[in-house]
């Protein structure tokens, strides 16, 4: 008997939607997917606990389905997969400063992208948002591949340790005049 729950995906993409519906199978979900919302809306009186629904895809939105499913079972959960597009984008970006020789790297390496997003909690709280950065900063930061937990912030600290890190002394960023620095970024 499955105890893990029933899950709907839901992404246009067919290679993408089937990889994802297989691995969930094997974690031991019972799965459905749905090429649409259209598709995906015909198993609203399904016993479904969770939607994991792609943000564009076509003529209905994941938004607009998670809205109109709400209108029926408010209790289901739904994630939207927005960021894979915004992914794909950083990505693209980085990839093509990467390919552009600059002094003694490239342009990434004297470059750097700030990618975040609020709605990776799901609450928009500016507390502890989820943030990457890619590039070097000109050698200001090491190499990358790290992932530094301080424990809760407030991203203004983020923006503070950015500005001294490019030379620009600051106490604070925003309006948190003196919130200092990041820890353990440099």
């Amino acid at each position: 008997m499955n105890t893990l729950g029933h899950l709907l995906v839901v992404e246009d993409d067919e290679l993408e939607r089937k990889a994802l519906v297989t691995k969930l199978k094997n974690e031991g979900f019972t799965v459905y997917g749905a090429e649409n919302a259209d598709k995906a809306f015909s198993y609203v009186d399904e016993e479904i606990n969770v939607v994991l629904s792609d943000l564009h895809m076509g003529d209905v939105s994941g938004i607009d389905l998670l809205n109109l499913w709400k209108q029926r079972k408010p209790d289901t959960h739904f994630i939207v997969l927005m960021n894979q597009y915004h992914a794909r984008c950083v990505a693209r970006l980085a990839t093509r400063l990467d390919a552009v020789p600059e002094a003694d790297g490239t342009f990434l390496d004297n470059t750097l992208i700030v990618w975040a997003n609020e709605q990776g909690r799901g609450d928009h709280s500016l507390s502890n948002v989820p943030t990457v950065l890619i590039g070097r900063a000109g050698g200001a930061l090491p190499e990358g591949g790290r992932l530094i937990d301080r424990g809760p912030q407030i991203f203004n600290r983020l923006g503070c340790s950015i500005l001294n890190l490019m030379g620009k002394p600051a106490a604070g960023f925003g309006d948190a005049a003196d919130c200092g620095s990041f820890e353990g970024l440099v």
